[in-house]
């Protein structure tokens, strides 16, 4: 337990409120050390920061971080995505920028050191997993040296409109949430029914399999089309409770259907 002596206590008047500040040390530290170090912090940030200076007192640095650096090389993950956009599908006129990555990248894998600010980390058993949507390209059109450091593939299965559902109902900040959160800043309560929400999984998971496998991306394609009115009218709608349905779903689809070409209908808004 950390003990504090309170030496002074005094009020500052600063925009019409009050700040109470502290003057603080903590007892083990002699008089003569606080006396050249006075320390001016809130009373809610005194916790905090006795508690950061014992640390210090207690961890030896040095060893933690040699510790870190073993636990990184030993059991470290390396996540790298989007790696299909560095695949060269044409191999008479190899893009140089993109071989250079793939090069620069299987050194890693294959095992290097790594100069970082807490020392040097070894590469050699640290698992390495990429991910790509290979839509213009294939795995095979990565350099072979690349290729063979990843001999485990697996190929994930499209969006079903349960998955749909699940993303919109049971993500911690699905889309359904921010929009919400979004035009409560401008004074609008926005809604969703579960009905409305299973008629735009339905209708993404159609548009998927129909014209172009974005994945959950078609969901903020949706959303943006159906809020797309009320984004532009919100000062009309202020203070008001808006709620979407099924019903309001289906008419907007059919209107815009009859209006637009479906070609410029489906195409993906960035």
């Amino acid at each position: 337990m950390i003990d504090i002596i309170i030496l002074e206590i005094y009020m500052i008047r600063k925009n019409n409120y009050y700040n109470r500040y502290y003057y603080i040390r903590n007892i083990y530290d002699t008089y003569n050390y606080f006396k050249k170090n006075k320390i001016l912090i809130k009373f809610k940030k005194i916790f905090d920061f006795f508690i950061k200076k014992k640390i210090v007192k207690i961890i030896n640095l040095d060893n933690l971080k040699y510790n870190a650096i073993k636990n990184v090389e030993n059991n470290g993950i390396v996540f790298i995505d989007e790696i299909d956009k560095i695949a060269n599908k044409n191999t008479y006129n190899n893009d140089v920028s993109r071989t250079g990555v793939q090069r620069d990248l299987l050194c890693l894998v294959e095992g290097t050191n790594v100069n970082t600010k807490y020392g040097i980390i070894n590469t050699n058993h640290i698992l390495f997993i990429a991910a790509g949507a290979f839509h213009l390209s294939d795995p095979s059109d990565l350099l072979p040296e690349l290729q063979g450091r990843f001999p485990i593939r697996v190929e994930l299965n499209n969006l079903t409109i349960e998955d749909f559902k699940n993303i919109l109902k049971k993500t911690k900040f699905n889309l359904i949430k921010q929009y919400r959160y979004l035009l409560k800043c401008e004074g609008v309560k926005l809604n969703f029914t579960n009905e409305a929400i299973n008629k735009v999984s339905e209708i993404s998971y159609n548009l998927n399999k129909k014209v172009q496998n974005l994945g959950a991306r078609r969901l903020f394609e949706i959303l943006e089309r159906i809020l797309e009115s009320i984004y532009f009218n919100n000062f009309e709608l202020k203070n008001l409770n808006i709620t979407i349905d099924e019903k309001y779903i289906i008419d907007f689809f059919n209107n815009n259907i009859k209006k637009k070409d479906k070609k410029d209908y489906y195409k993906y808004i960035l």
